[in-house]
Parts: structure tokens; C-alpha cells; sequence
């Protein structure tokens, strides 16, 4: 098994889904969180099998689809950061500007 760090943006998203879904049924919550982290384990040991996704910022991200939700990870980083963990449905390229723009602003203060 190899490592797959979340920054914290992708940690929030991932504790929000869990919550979400636990409403429901935590026994299916629990089956969600296993497939969820195989899937980590697989793009952390498979980095290049994602899909390029140079119309996000910086253009070294990648996605991995599980379920209705889309894991997107940083390339350059090793071993790879997964930086977002976001329904298919929302604004990803939106999310990951603000994100991407908050952290440049942080690094300047």
C-alpha cells in the first residue's frame, strides 16, 4: 500500500461526503469509505492512469472517478496529493481555482 496524502481542502471533502452519506445508512457509508480508499491506494500506486485534466490549474492534475465523485491529485508531488474529492455534479474547475488562488495568497502573507 502506498501513501495518498489529502491536503486539507480534500481531507474536509472527504469528511463531508462520509457525513452526508452516514445520514442514510452508515453500513452503506462504510462500504462508500472502503471503495473510496482502495481507489486512493490504486491512484497512489498508479498515478498516470487518471485522466489528465490540463483545464484545471496547475495542468499537472489528474482525476480518478469513484462512484458519483471525482478524486483530483497533483502529479508533481510525491508521492501525489490528492487536493480535491468532489461530487461529478459541482463546479470542479471553479472549486479549484478558489483553491488554487487562496493558496498562492497564503503563500505571499
Amino acid at each position: 500500500m502506498r501513501s495518498y496524502p489529502l491536503t486539507p481542502n480534500a481531507r474536509i471533502d472527504f469528511i463531508e461526503a462520509f457525513n452526508y452519506i452516514a445520514q442514510d445508512s452508515l453500513r452503506a457509508d462504510l462500504r462508500w469509505e472502503a471503495e473510496i480508499l482502495n481507489t486512493f491506494d490504486h491512484v497512489a500506486e498508479w498515478p498516470l492512469t487518471g485522466r489528465p485534466r490540463p483545464e484545471f490549474k496547475p495542468e499537472e492534475l489528474r482525476s480518478w472517478v469513484v462512484g458519483s465523485n471525482v478524486i483530483i491529485y497533483d502529479l508533481v508531488t510525491n508521492p501525489v496529493d490528492t487536493i480535491a474529492f468532489l461530487h461529478g455534479a459541482r463546479d470542479m474547475e471553479r472549486i479549484l481555482s478558489d483553491r488554487y488562488a487562496k493558496s498562492i495568497l497564503e503563500e505571499d502573507d
